[in-house]
């Protein structure tokens, strides 16, 4: 994951997932921009809502998130 911050403030996210089984594609196609938008609203990955029938996908950009957050401020 990747993400710009501007005064402290996430202006940009992108994820990368991977896509070979057809079900978790289909899942994460739905989930990720959710995510992201929800994202950008946040100052913390606690601050992002879990996406229904995404939870494995939610909690692992969450935690991506907020490790990008953790180091874009040291």
């Amino acid at each position: 994951m990747t993400i710009k911050v501007s005064g402290g403030k996430v202006t940009d996210a992108d994820a990368t997932y991977p896509d070979e089984d057809p079900t978790s594609a289909s899942i994460n196609e739905g989930a990720i921009p959710k995510l992201r938008q929800q994202s950008l609203a946040a100052t913390s990955a606690s601050k992002v809502n879990t996406v229904s029938g995404a939870s494995l996908t939610s909690a692992a950009y969450k935690a991506s998130l907020q490790s990008a957050l953790d180091k874009a401020k040291a």
